[in-house]
């Protein structure tokens, strides 16, 4: 007679938080960035990557893994290094289009949520808590503000570029840990649509 399980809360969490990093997999691309260096990036739409400025360092080699494991070459279409964003295009590329997840909700501080990272040959996820929400103070001049998340948890390998995703398995904000030496945070998806759209249409804001 098999036992029952008598910490069904426990495992329901984790059956849940496998079956997020699963549905978010199609999203999650590895960047091939020169020199043996992987990234992470995010599929925005078809053909459009998002990751992080800081990245990317060979503009001229680039390639992107995505789900189905073939290579694709990718180009530049602009990247913005006070806010480090940067926009990759891929013909090749299909995936999710997260301009169609509607209004972003909130976060909150205290909210529980999932970091992933694509740059290795599995998806790596980190549950982790929201410690603040605060307004993203502009490097230079004319940066474009918005709030900025602070994650309770270190930088890992990959975490730049990667999506942010909430309890109801939506891809709230973007990560980087270029922003702040040792911190891990994240830009909203309304933020990062702005520049995104901007990146495509003029190559740089």
């Amino acid at each position: 007679m098999e036992d029952r399980n008598p910490y069904t809360t426990l495992a329901g969490l984790s059956d849940d938080l496998s079956s997020l990093a699963t549905a978010i997999a199609p999203y999650l691309v590895s960047i091939e960035a020169g020199r043996r260096r992987f990234a992470t990036g995010t599929v925005w739409r078809d053909g459009v990557v998002v990751t992080t400025a800081h990245a990317i360092r060979d503009t001229e080699h680039m390639r992107v893994v995505g789900a189905v494991g073939t290579p694709a070459t990718a180009t530049l279409a602009g990247w913005r290094l006070a806010c480090d964003l940067g926009v990759l295009k891929v013909a090749q590329l299909t995936g999710p289009d997260l301009s169609t997840l509607g209004e972003p909700r909130a976060t909150r501080v205290g909210e529980l949520v999932v970091a992933l990272s694509g740059s290795s040959k599995e998806p790596v996820a980190r549950l982790t808590m929201v410690s603040s929400v605060g307004r993203f103070e502009p490097l230079r001049r004319s940066t474009r503000r918005g709030n900025v998340i602070e994650l309770d948890i270190a930088p890992f390998p990959g975490f730049s570029g990667g999506p942010l995703v909430d309890s109801r398995g939506r891809i709230v904000a973007i990560n980087t840990a270029g922003l702040a030496r040792g911190a891990a945070l994240a830009l909203p998806v309304d933020f990062v649509s702005v520049v995104v759209e901007e990146l495509l249409a003029r190559g740089r804001i």
